[in-house]
């Protein structure tokens, strides 16, 4: 059987505006691009080097590569410019939520796991991430009056 793994570095980033970690490849046979951390949701996003054939909407262009707007008024998702359904090419995607899988895809891809301090991460955006969520959102009137509790 095929050994895998301790073949990517763990390095600071960001996403967005808050700090974070991704794991890059350090050598060839890493079956990873790259594993980003998003501390606002707490997830791993792992790019695979396979690739896919999937759907995309894209900017319609005319023949100076310049989008075509809409003559008059908004599509019905918010966009002034026409789009095209294409097939695109794209690398395989996987997301890791659960803690313990995140922390175990780490140890077992980051030949600096135990140097970096990765695991502080998870835990400031497990303490960001509690999110409550009421039972029953308050339907507002346009006028701001709450009709339902």
């Amino acid at each position: 059987m095929k050994e895998y793994g301790k073949n990517m570095l763990i390095v600071s980033t960001y996403w967005g505006e808050a700090k974070s970690f991704k794991l890059i490849p350090i050598s060839n046979d890493c079956p990873y691009l790259e594993a980003m951390y998003d501390p606002t949701t707490g997830l791993l996003a792992i790019i695979g080097k396979s690739k896919k054939q999937v759907f995309h909407n894209v900017p319609k262009i005319d023949d100076n590569g310049d989008m075509i707007y809409m003559k008059m008024g908004k599509r019905e998702n918010g966009k002034t410019y026409k789009e095209e359904r294409r097939t695109i090419e794209t690398f395989q995607e996987y997301y890791l939520i659960e803690e313990s899988e995140i922390i175990d895809f780490v140890k077992s891809f980051g030949v600096n796991s135990d140097a970096f301090n990765y695991t502080a991460y998870i835990e400031a955006s497990r303490k960001k991430s509690e999110v409550i969520v009421p039972e029953k959102a308050p339907i507002i009137s346009l006028e701001g009056e709450v009709l339902t509790k």
